[in-house]
């Protein structure tokens, strides 16, 4: 065989592999932008826009995960903005930045003789109240449900957690070796002991309610499931081979303004 014969076959060889590489980025282009016109034609036919925008406030309740005992809830506060893109007349994506004033209460025992320590008092009792102050970045798949003109949906995804400062409310009492007590009330900052980022997965419901000129009210549920350790070394009886890492988890209830 010739020279030229064997470079022509290495030519339509490579050829081939060309045009089915191109035929496959086409057709995969043409799968990825087919939500993108089927949204385009759904606007057209109702009048939606393909994007919106909110704003949103409300109040959360939160606490640490199980593995240490002696744990309680607390409230705080959630302020967000979020951004909705519009596969389908059903099928959002929706990205969220949210602070929330999330945390939870710990009480603590230190008893002096387990550590062989040598101090004044007999025990120390605290009820730690912490409070992490954290910007929340969900990506949420979004399904929705018509009902007449309202708009349930639920939501599910991913969730990054960016730790901005913490601090925590110490409300403890000392018992001295000399009987009696004595009652302290102290704030300290913590945020050296709280991981800077945390990974969690949110999910909830959420109603729609239509306004004039495509703006809307909405009223959310939504549960944030901590995945990741965040609170490094916890101890309820300050014994480090009793420690471990927290998670946190919370419950928001918010309202907010579509347009």
């Amino acid at each position: 065989m010739s020279t030229y014969s064997v470079y022509s076959m290495k030519k339509r060889f490579y050829l081939q592999k060309i045009n089915k590489l191109v035929f496959f980025i086409s057709c995969l282009g043409s799968l990825l932008l087919l939500p993108v016109g089927l949204s385009a034609q759904e606007e057209q036919a109702d009048s939606k826009k393909i994007f919106s925008y909110g704003i949103k406030v409300g109040s959360t309740i939160s606490s640490f995960s199980q593995e240490q005992p002696h744990s309680n809830k607390i409230i705080g506060l959630s302020v967000g903005l979020y951004s909705n893109c519009s596969l389908s007349q059903k099928i959002a994506l929706q990205l969220e930045v949210n602070y929330n004033l999330e945390g939870g209460r710990l009480l603590s025992f230190e008893i002096p003789e387990n550590t062989g320590m040598q101090t004044w008092y007999t025990t120390k009792v605290e009820n730690k109240k912490l409070r992490l102050h954290n910007l929340n970045i969900p990506l949420l798949f979004r399904y929705n449900i018509k009902f007449q003109n309202y708009k349930l949906y639920t939501v599910i995804g991913p969730n990054i957690g960016i730790n901005l400062k913490s601090d925590v409310d110490n409300i403890g009492v000392i018992f001295p070796n000399n009987a009696g007590f004595v009652p302290y009330n102290q704030n300290s900052k913590i945020s050296s002991k709280i991981e800077n980022l945390s990974y969690s997965i949110s999910g909830g419901i959420g109603l729609e309610i239509p306004l004039n000129n495509n703006k809307h009210l909405i009223f959310d549920t939504r549960l944030r499931y901590g995945l990741s350790k965040i609170y490094k070394g916890y101890s309820y009886i300050k014994l480090l081979q009793d420690s471990d890492h927290l998670r946190n988890s919370s419950l928001t209830v918010s309202i907010g303004y579509g347009f």
